[in-house]
């Protein structure tokens, strides 16, 4: 049987100027008082949306399960056809059992220039922390965006997702990685992404990687939104979707 190619996919991310963008909503609560703050940051946002092009590409592998030398033990994960072996706890928890890998990045657009925009932008610590926090926010929603185009990807193929592992040196990412994940999915010529001198993710724009798992539904764990423990800060369901495609109603509790 032939081997099915899956190419890079690129996605395109626009941001609407009136568009909700997930966590802006509380950086007046920071400056509480500040008279102009909303202001500020109506405008900060604006001039960063009109100057961005948030684009995003990803990929699907296999992934395979397996031990490495010397002693056998360390959990990794290889990506079938490709040299890249993925190291480390949490991204074999995360795949052991998945019938796809996804690695997937996302950036305010190759030509975005940060240091420029904030010249012109900021002109005391007060804007210095609205640009900063906007910037986050529109990179973690540029990624929720590239996240949902590999969702609906996976349910055509009658496939789910899950809460996709993000780029930290933090939470079990296999940060050794980085350099074949940015290769093997056009992050450098697509997305203007490299690795440092210390092996890190280096950026011409603000942006992110990660890696997303894709399950069988008759062979990964069972999904729905209110047994997820991701539930309460859920990337997919902020821009209205799930990652099973069914609707995921349930209750918050009162914090």
């Amino acid at each position: 049987m032939p081997r099915i190619y899956r190419p890079v996919i690129d996605v395109d991310c626009p941001i609407k100027p009136d568009e909700h963008i997930a966590g802006l909503e509380s950086i007046p609560e920071l400056f509480e008082g500040t008279g102009d703050l909303q202001r500020r940051c109506d405008h900060i946002k604006k001039e960063i949306v009109s100057a961005s092009s948030p684009c995003g590409t990803y990929k699907f592998f296999n992934p395979a399960p397996c031990t490495l030398p010397p002693d056998y033990t360390e959990p990794a994960i290889k990506l079938v056809g490709t040299m890249s072996v993925l190291h480390g706890e949490a991204v074999y928890n995360k795949l052991r059992k998945a019938t796809h890998c996804v690695l997937m990045g996302a950036c305010l657009g190759p030509s975005f220039d940060e240091d420029d925009l904030k010249k012109k932008l900021v002109h005391d610590e007060i804007d210095a922390a609205i640009f900063s926090k906007t910037i986050e926010a529109l990179v973690a929603h540029t990624a929720n965006v590239v996240n949902a185009e590999i969702v609906k990807s996976a349910l055509e193929e009658g496939c789910y997702t899950d809460d996709y592992l993000g780029y930290s040196e933090s939470n079990g990412f296999p940060l050794e990685s980085v350099s074949d994940i940015l290769f093997y999915m056009k992050g450098e010529e697509r997305l203007g992404m490299h690795v440092t001198e210390e092996g890190k993710l280096g950026l011409s724009c603000p942006g992110t990687i990660g890696i997303v798992a894709v399950f069988d539904p008759d062979k990964g764990p069972k999904r729905s939104c209110g047994l997820c423990k991701f539930r309460d800060f859920c990337s997919i369901r902020s821009i209205g979707m799930t990652c099973h495609g069914k609707t995921g109603a349930f209750k918050r509790e009162d914090t």
